[in-house]
């Protein structure tokens, strides 16, 4: 089965009862994922990229750069793995005190 849109391919990909093949070959050719400028390696696992999943889920910059940080977490350099980790806390952080704030404000 052949996932024609990101969604269902998370939807795919997150069943636990569904086994599935998907060929990031034949639906986006070689070269997508040999460009380090717009698919950098350490975005990609088993065919989803960062921002694909970002973008499904209509993430916003704070809680968008979270999971970034949160799925390539050690991918990009191995020693930055804590690093990349309390960059996600940052941002999830911030999310948090300005949820906060926006709901003292309406009461």
């Amino acid at each position: 089965m052949m996932a024609h849109d990101v969604k269902d391919f998370i939807k795919m990909a997150m069943s636990p009862n569904q086994s599935f093949s998907y060929s990031i070959e034949k639906e986006y050719g070689d070269n997508k994922w040999n460009d380090p400028v717009n698919h950098p390696q350490h975005y990609i696992s088993n065919g989803i990229e960062s921002i694909d999943v970002i973008e499904a889920f209509d993430l916003n910059f704070r809680t968008g750069n979270s999971v970034k940080y949160i799925l390539r977490a050690g991918r990009k350099d191995k020693n930055k793995k804590i690093q990349d980790l309390e960059k996600a806390a940052w941002y999830l952080n911030r999310e948090i005190e300005k949820l906060k704030r926006e709901s003292k404000e309406n009461v």
